[in-house]
């Protein structure tokens, strides 16, 4: 029991040396089996190939005025300095993560999502 307990907090302070030595690193959850996990953000729903003309789009309707919203800049640093990422790639990161999308509303740059862990 007590080996088993210290190899699991090694594991937890360097899972990829557990991985490397054929154990598998364990899994830290911090929401309980049911737990509720609401994501809001920036979640592209379209093609990388796309990219150009949705993100042209969505500049071009960012506010003039910085006490309006956000402006064109505001936009632009934070496609540049955030790490948003596709539909595609998020849900399967998801779901490798023990979480089954319970509803997603989605959009071309927006999307929300409430999902339960399994």
């Amino acid at each position: 029991m007590l080996e088993s307990l210290g190899r699991r907090l090694r594991c937890r302070r360097d899972p990829v040396a557990c991985q490397q030595q054929g154990r598998p690193a364990p899994r830290l959850h911090l929401l309980p089996l049911g737990g509720i996990l609401r994501l809001h953000d920036l979640i592209f729903d379209f093609q990388p190939a796309e990219a150009e003309a949705v993100f042209g789009a969505w500049l071009d309707e960012a506010a003039d005025d910085p006490a309006r919203g956000y402006t064109h800049d505001d936009f632009a640093q934070h496609l540049r300095t955030e790490f948003s990422t596709f539909r595609w790639l998020l849900e399967p990161v998801l779901a490798a993560a023990g979480f089954r999308v319970v509803t997603a509303d989605d959009g071309r740059i927006y999307g929300a999502y409430m999902c339960i862990r399994t």
